[in-house]
């Protein structure tokens, strides 16, 4: 695992990995589920912001997150523009980079060993 860590003393760096885990969890059958438009995919590119500045790392952190996404959201836009609307591109690559940017900010505020230990915690009861 590439550890991303940057420490902090952020109220975000201070939350449990595990309620970290399960926010990102929960946003991302959130942003799957519900119906969306530009302007709340917006809302949601604000909001992430917002997370990146609460955490301390402010909006050069967010624009790199951002930039490292970019053949991702390259790939899928020209995709769906190639078999969907300009609108449907539009949104569906946003609740994609949206997801990105949040576990950006998990994996920035999170010790990987941290993590690892709260993802093997989750999968104890498959242990044989």
């Amino acid at each position: 695992m590439i550890a991303l860590y940057r420490p902090g003393t952020s109220l975000i760096h201070r939350a449990p990995a595990g309620l970290k885990l399960a926010l990102l969890f929960v946003a991302a059958i959130a942003l799957s589920v519900i119906q969306h438009t530009p302007l709340t995919i917006g809302i949601l590119g604000a909001g992430a912001l917002l997370l990146y500045v609460a955490a301390g790392f402010g909006p050069v952190a967010f624009v790199r997150q951002l930039w490292q996404t970019r053949w991702i959201v390259l790939l899928l836009a020209v995709t769906l523009l190639i078999f969907a609307t300009p609108m449907v591109a539009l949104v569906n690559t946003g609740r994609v980079v949206a997801i990105l940017l949040l576990a950006g900010v998990m994996t920035l505020t999170t010790r990987p060993s941290d993590l690892l230990a709260t993802v093997e915690w989750l999968l104890g009861p498959l242990r044989t």
